[in-house]
């Protein structure tokens, strides 16, 4: 755990700040060229069905799945530098409180795990493209995505937790 203790807050604000330009990349420029090209909005496939995931891919075109996968390099970059952020704020906070469970730190690996899995999902559904996807890969994606959600909500929750614990508490634990 010490590994993930960041000694200067420089370094805590430069991962900070690597994730909001990948995030502002993609917002501002991506997701509106993508539906610009496609005529679409770049969706969560947590929200539909077998069926639905299928048509909507369709509808994305050669043009589109070809910029979907430009875009997946940053959607596998922005979990990456989220989850070493959140990791880092909650393994400084739990160090320097000096917390016996240090492990608790890492647990915004898990959002981080989790949304891989669901962009290899993601990435297996395009490299399949103009090919169905079956059943058994859709329903896995829709699984993953809500664990992923799941992992995202409790990790924010965990370090907004831990942000407050730093400030408020004075004893260690």
């Amino acid at each position: 755990m010490k590994r993930l203790y960041f000694k200067s807050t420089k370094q805590i604000i430069a991962v900070a700040l690597s994730w909001i330009s990948v995030m502002i990349l993609l917002q501002a420029y991506f997701i509106p060229e993508f539906d610009k090209l496609t005529g679409q909005k770049l969706l969560d496939f947590s929200e539909f069905k077998f069926d639905t995931i299928n048509q909507i891919v369709s509808n994305f075109g050669d043009a589109g799945v070809n910029l979907y996968f430009k875009i997946q390099f940053f959607d596998f970059l922005s979990p990456l530098l989220l989850g070493l952020l959140l990791v880092s704020i909650c393994s400084t906070i739990l160090i320097k409180r000096g917390v016996k469970f240090l492990f608790i730190g890492y647990f915004p690996y898990l959002l981080t795990l989790f949304d891989f899995i669901e962009n290899g999902i993601i990435l297996r559904i395009l490299m399949n493209y103009p090919e169905q996807i079956s059943i058994k890969i859709a329903n896995t994606l829709l699984f993953v995505s809500s664990i992923k959600t799941f992992f995202y909500l409790t990790s924010f929750l965990l370090t907004l937790g831990l942000i407050i614990y730093y400030f408020t508490k004075t004893k260690n634990i």
